[in-house]
């Protein structure tokens, strides 16, 4: 196996574009495109697997890459987030890829047959190849006493489903009054306390917990 790894950002510096310059966004990530195309024609390979249609800063490469096989792996779908008016550049470009790619692309890898559906309902002919991702099961002390019943750790955002978490939580609570719920990461604060009056508001104060960012 051999990597082949591009910078993104800024050329010559170790730094992203910044959020009201985003030139990469607005030349359709030209400089990372040409990149890549160099590369794949180096390797001239067999088959060229994009991994996740919704990250435009990379998948839009795929869309350049014409002589070779292609067989895109879904991660996810950001087309099905419900912040699709979002006023930011990137977003906007983001759902724009991933409808370009789910319409014009023919082979697909996925999990679950909703994605099948939904990769469909752009694009009838598309033929699905399911799969499952490999991981190994971590060892768990049985031992070790536990604190909460669920664990929420990642960049706290709408678009990760924290708020659906929090719903889901309350739906839990009428069949188990003490289930809890750690809520570990960083955002604005603005966005902790809106979270924050959801979880008043649907009587969870007892069962949610913030922790904040875990550096």
């Amino acid at each position: 196996v051999h990597y082949y790894c591009i910078r993104i950002g800024m050329p010559f510096f170790k730094r992203p574009w910044p959020a009201k310059y985003r030139l990469d966004v607005w030349t359709n990530f030209f400089i990372f495109n040409n990149q890549v195309k160099n590369i794949v024609k180096k390797i001239n390979p067999d088959l060229v697997n994009l991994q996740g249609a919704e990250n435009a800063i990379y998948s839009t490469s795929i869309l350049k890459i014409k002589r070779y096989p292609i067989l895109i792996t879904i991660q996810g779908f950001i087309t099905l987030n419900d912040q699709n008016d979002s006023k930011d550049s990137y977003i906007k470009k983001r759902l724009q890829i991933e409808k370009k790619i789910l319409s014009g692309m023919k082979y697909f890898g996925a999990e679950a047959s909703f994605m099948e559906d939904y990769i469909k309902s752009f694009n009838p002919q598309a033929k699905i190849f399911f799969f499952h991702w490999p991981y190994a099961k971590p060892g768990i002390k049985s031992d070790v006493p536990k604190e909460y019943d669920i664990v929420f750790f990642a960049r706290i955002d709408k678009r990760k489903g924290i708020e659906d978490l929090i719903k889901a939580v309350s739906i839990v609570k009428i069949r188990r009054p003490m289930v809890t719920l750690i809520i570990i990461g960083k955002c604005d604060e603005s966005y902790i306390l809106w979270l924050k009056k959801i979880v008043e508001e649907r009587g969870l104060k007892s069962n949610v917990v913030f922790r904040g960012y875990i550096p």
